[in-house]
Order: structure tokens, then sequence, then C-alpha cells
């Protein structure tokens, strides 16, 4: 991920440098705490779609964004939040079903909405991840949600 952070923080520079000021729509390369860090203001105005966000008001979220700050010393990316939900989920599998391979295999089977982090999480009937969708926005080095969709299966 690093690599694509590094590439986008590089694209955005170039953009605004060659006077291209509009909205930049992007994704998961966008997401890293790293494009606020190093791109500075050639990260205005740029837009990603997200799994979750900082400024989220959900109360998980708040405590989640507080415990990382304060283990860390800085707020969590939407990769963190990814990898503290995904083992929210494992924990309820575990819960339903045990602790070996094929327990969690059965407990995640059991699953129907896990409160997480990044909001409800469930599974449909494909097994796909169904999870709120965020927008989130970069001005001035600070990431905001815009909008946001719920899950839909």
């Amino acid at each position: 991920m690093a690599a694509e952070a590094n590439d986008a923080v590089r694209i955005l520079k170039d953009l605004r440098q060659s006077g291209l000021n509009q909205a930049v729509v992007g994704g998961d390369g966008l997401n890293s705490s790293i494009i606020t860090e190093e791109a500075g203001t050639a990260a205005n105005n740029v837009y990603l779609g997200s799994p979750w966000s900082a400024s989220d008001k959900l109360s998980s979220s708040q405590a989640f964004v507080a415990a990382f700050h304060k283990a860390y010393g800085t707020n969590p990316d939407s990769f963190a939040a990814q990898a503290y939900g995904g083992m929210q989920v494992l924990r309820d599998a575990v819960r339903k079903g045990g602790t070996t391979k094929s327990d969690i295999q059965v407990g995640l089977g059991l699953l129907r909405t896990v409160k997480t982090v990044l909001g409800p999480f469930s599974f449909d009937i494909s097994r796909d991840a169904v999870a709120p969708v965020v927008v989130n926005r970069i001005q001035n080095d600070i990431v905001t949600k815009i909008a946001s969709a719920p899950p839909s299966a």
C-alpha cells in the first residue's frame, strides 16, 4: 500500500503543479495517512471512497480513534480501521464456533450482523462482505466524511 500511496502523492503534486486544480476522485490508493502527511495542499479537494472515516460520529469509531491515538500517537487511517473491524468479525466467529480452523469456519457461517468500528458488517448469500460505504474529502490535511450509504445486500 505504501508504494500506491507514494505514487498517489507524486501524482497529486504533479497534477497541481501542472495547474490542474479540479477535484480528484479515487479509492484505496488515497486512503493512506501518507496522503495527508506528504501531499500537503496538493491533496486538497480529493474525494475518496472508503469503508470508514475517522470523522465518523459513531461512538465505536470515536473510541477506536482515541485508543489508536493513545497507543500510536497518530490517528488511524481506513486500513487500520479495516484491520480492527476484521478482528471484531473474527472475534464473533470464534465466540460462535470455537478456536480451531474448522470451528472458525462454522462460526463465520453463523454470523448475521456484527457491530464493528466500520459500522454493521455482514455477509450476503454469496459470502461477500456487506458494510457501509463512505465518501471522504481531504481539505487542509483533514479527512472528513461527507456522505455515506448503509450496507446493502
